[in-house]
């Protein structure tokens, strides 16, 4: 599957979210099938993480069930945007 365009999801789908986080605390699991621009989204969701696949299980597990460290393991966007141009990613 090949995706084309902005790295930030649509203002309708910014608003729908904040709706919803500002309603309700919110765990959110994004599906990177390709970077994501998530600044709204992480200043909004009581949770953020960020998925390659993993089944409903495993996304519970860790929501739910266990206590999990650490951060991102791969550069974000933000990140990369204040990289280019000063050395390879």
């Amino acid at each position: 599957m090949f995706h084309a365009g902005s790295l930030e999801f649509p203002a309708e789908k910014r608003d729908h979210h904040a709706a919803i986080c500002s309603a309700v605390p919110t765990i959110v699991d994004v599906y990177l099938d390709r970077p994501a621009v998530l600044t709204d989204l992480a200043g909004q969701a009581a949770a953020l993480l960020g998925s390659y696949g993993s089944g409903d299980e495993a996304f519970l597990d860790v929501a739910f069930r266990s206590r999990p460290t650490g951060g991102f393991t791969s550069l974000r966007p933000a990140q990369i945007h204040g990289r280019c141009g000063s050395q390879p990613l």
